[in-house]
């Protein structure tokens, strides 16, 4: 049996925790979250939250969130 090299694509500010699993020809998108020991086969949808085996969405991150410094809690900031 051949041995599967099919690519898999992260997006940009995408977190990948401990342990997780993302199988191959999946596409994580941007701003995405993948909780600790997830077994990702689907894609995972922009700024969603992934949890679980099979992983499922359990959440939305913001959509206007930057950090106000390294390692500072995220603060949503005013565009106006």
């Amino acid at each position: 049996m051949p041995l599967l090299k099919l690519p898999i694509r992260i997006g940009s500010n995408v977190w990948i925790c401990a342990d997780a699993f993302v199988g191959p020809n999946v596409v994580v998108g941007d701003g995405a979250v993948v909780g600790a020991r997830a077994v990702v086969v689907r894609p995972v949808a922009a700024g969603s939250v992934v949890v679980g085996n099979p992983a499922r969405v359990v959440g939305r991150r913001l959509s206007k969130v930057e950090p106000d410094f390294v390692g500072a809690n995220h603060v949503k900031k005013d565009r106006s």
